[in-house]
């Protein structure tokens, strides 16, 4: 599947009210709306901070989220177009001005 095909991901509702996307091409299951899954994911300062969060996180009725490794989160990577450079048209609350955190380490 290519990057920049819509169908690409299926939009779960859940009970919870929260969306989450079933990403076809990877099969791993992500938050539509990032601001919502990460109401204090922005300020963290630390990658301990952010993976502490992300392993008590209960969002869509899911409470086993864990931190995306760097070669998953490019997966999300839309090179057909410039900012935001994910998917703007699936996710919401897209910030292009900031970092997203992974769980990959520096070497």
């Amino acid at each position: 599947m290519v990057a920049n095909n819509k169908k690409r991901f299926i939009e779960k509702e859940l009970v919870s009210l929260e969306s989450v996307l079933i990403d076809r091409a990877t099969s791993l299951i992500w938050p539509k709306n990032l601001a919502g899954a990460a109401t204090d994911f922005y300020s963290f300062k630390t990658w301990d901070n952010a993976m502490t969060w992300v392993a008590t996180l209960n969002y869509g009725g899911f409470n086993d989220w864990r931190m995306p490794n760097i070669f998953e989160l490019c997966t999300l990577y839309n090179g057909y177009t410039t900012e935001p450079c994910f998917h703007d048209t699936i996710f919401s609350n897209v910030n292009p001005a900031i970092p997203y955190w992974t769980s990959s380490m520096k070497p």
